[in-house]
């Protein structure tokens, strides 16, 4: 079992089309994490399964409207989230090995609340940013040289 926290910084530049105007976004949070590790060892073969629960702890994005309105600060809600890899790496030589990692993630983040957006600090209508749902997985097949 093992515990520890990591920091996501994400930037997103959306671009201008048309008559809509673009943005920039900066999501930032920490999430804390706890998991556990599973290893099987085979000869020159390791199994590895790790599964982790994920919690974003204060998440935020800023918004930079591109001049069209004030830049805004949204305030995202916590939310549970997890991880499972599975991997198989084989030591072919005491420098070189090969693996194959499959892995599914899946975290939450929360709706803001509705906030003022301003023109010159007047105010100019509201914005919020809707929960968002990101869930990633895919395959690694990697050849590793060990020094």
């Amino acid at each position: 079992m093992y515990a520890g926290a990591a920091y996501r910084h994400w930037q997103r530049d959306i671009q201008s089309v048309g008559s809509i105007s673009g943005l920039d976004e900066t999501y930032r949070w920490w999430s804390a994490q706890t998991g556990l590790n599973l290893e099987w060892r085979r000869g020159a073969s390791l199994l590895f399964l790790d599964g982790r629960l994920t919690r974003t702890l204060d998440p935020q994005v800023d918004v930079d409207f591109h001049h069209t309105f004030d830049s805004a600060s949204l305030d995202l809600g916590e939310r549970w989230g997890w991880i499972t890899e599975l991997a198989w790496r084989h030591r072919i030589s005491p420098r070189l090995s090969a693996g194959l990692k499959a892995f599914y993630e899946s975290w939450d983040i929360g709706k803001s609340e509705l906030e003022t957006l301003t023109v010159n600090d007047t105010p100019a209508g509201s914005v919020f940013q809707p929960r968002i749902e990101n869930r990633n997985y895919g395959f690694i097949i990697d050849l590793r040289h060990h020094w």
